[in-house]
């Protein structure tokens, strides 16, 4: 997955310049950026940041599944959209931000829910990227992750706060049904809309994806397998949580992966 065969344009030498300097980094690491795709499900307040640093690191293939419609409420944390797209697909204005970000991005879009049967959807890409808000769309990830054998970049985000890590029991760690074994049920829990979030917590926390994702696709750094980072941005508190791989895990005991 994910070998360079070719070399840097001009352009892209200028244009990622301060990331080829970077120990870790160099054209090979740049060039398996352009050679990568992604598949971001959510286009709100973590897939906004997410979506806009992959673009422009230089990712050659964005796939962005989402079904809604840009709302006024959106705008106060999600970046990709403006007062002119209110009313309109968030794909819709999500594509054209990121054109206008980079005109060579390769973009697909799928106006549809993410269930667990989107894994044909998902299919050729190298990393999927939870950018949702639920129990049930991240367990449906997670279910996709698994069938398939590719890593899960996964946030979430309440009021001041978040966490960030990577499901990869392909590579030695654990799967989300690890962390969550029971999935609670649709509405016995308070939505992001009744507990409150501020914007910034999201664009931190989807930056964070953006970069794990980065660090998976390049071999820079190590990424969060295994571990579970949590801030909490109102008091500037960082806790780094051990995710052990749980062996009576109902969804990754056995060997899943395609």
């Amino acid at each position: 997955m994910m070998h360079p065969t070719s070399r840097l344009t001009a352009d892209e030498q200028t244009r990622y310049a301060r990331q080829t300097i970077l120990p870790g980094m160099g054209e090979e690491g740049q060039l398996r950026l352009k050679q990568a795709s992604v598949f971001i499900v959510g286009c709100g307040g973590l897939g906004s940041p997410a979506a806009m640093y992959l673009a422009a690191a230089g990712i050659g293939r964005l796939g962005l599944c989402d079904f809604d419609n840009v709302e006024a409420s959106n705008l106060q944390r999600q970046l990709l959209h403006s007062e002119q797209s209110v009313g309109t697909p968030k794909l819709e204005s999500a594509a054209a931000r990121l054109s206008g970000l980079r005109s060579d991005l390769d973009i697909v879009l799928h106006e549809q829910p993410f269930t667990a049967d989107s894994i044909e959807t998902v299919r050729g890409y190298d990393i999927l990227l939870d950018a949702s808000d639920n129990y049930e769309t991240r367990d449906a990830l997670n279910r996709v992750a698994l069938a398939l054998g590719i890593p899960l970049v996964s946030a979430a985000v309440s009021q001041y706060g978040g966490q960030v890590t990577v499901y990869a029991p392909h590579l030695g760690g654990p799967c989300y049904r690890c962390a969550v074994p029971e999935i609670p049920v649709p509405g016995t829990y308070p939505t992001p809309a009744q507990l409150g979030i501020m914007g910034a917590v999201a664009g931190t926390l989807g930056c964070m994806e953006a970069m794990e994702t980065i660090k998976l696709i390049t071999g820079a750094g190590q990424p969060l397998i295994g571990a579970m980072l949590h801030l909490d941005l109102l008091t500037g508190k960082a806790t780094h949580i051990t995710l052990p791989r749980d062996p009576s895990c109902p969804a990754c005991h056995t060997d899943t992966s395609a």
